[in-house]
């Protein structure tokens, strides 16, 4: 298996889309497309971002879409959140690291979810690694 199948598996493991407003900074970034996500626990997400939307110690909140299809008509993060129609999670960055010029990777410490929604949500990415990785065993024999 060549590495870009590995990447191609490992990017359709969420298939969530992300954005985020920053409260520290009061910047949004919407940049969709920019945003990736690494992993996540309970009590822990971590993504890439890109370098100048957020620091340590800043309050994000973060906007999670099942699908992009609202995202790709969105110009600006609209006054009245609410009409984005997603899961928001809270948290404070506990962790960031520049990567590469353009990227850092960032650790956001959760400070308040929508239970249900958080434990489905990482349900849903451990039965997709699960498939990967069963995938990934039976080229390994």
């Amino acid at each position: 298996m060549t590495s870009r199948k590995i990447t191609l598996a490992t990017k359709r493991l969420s298939k969530s889309y992300m954005i985020f407003s920053n409260s520290t900074s009061q910047q949004d970034c919407i940049d969709y497309k920019e945003i990736n996500f690494v992993l996540a626990d309970e009590k822990d997400f971590t993504l890439i971002v890109p370098t100048k939307s957020c620091a340590e110690g800043h309050h994000l909140n973060l906007y999670i879409f099942d699908n992009d299809k609202h995202l790709r008509k969105l110009k600006k993060m609209p006054s009245d959140k609410s009409t984005l129609q997603c899961h928001v999670i809270n948290g404070n960055i506990s962790h960031y690291e520049k990567i590469t010029d353009d990227h850092a990777e960032i650790t956001l410490t959760i400070t308040d979810k929508v239970n249900d929604f958080w434990d489905s949500y990482i349900e849903q990415i451990e039965q997709r690694q699960e498939n990967v990785s069963t995938i990934f065993d039976r080229y390994r024999k």
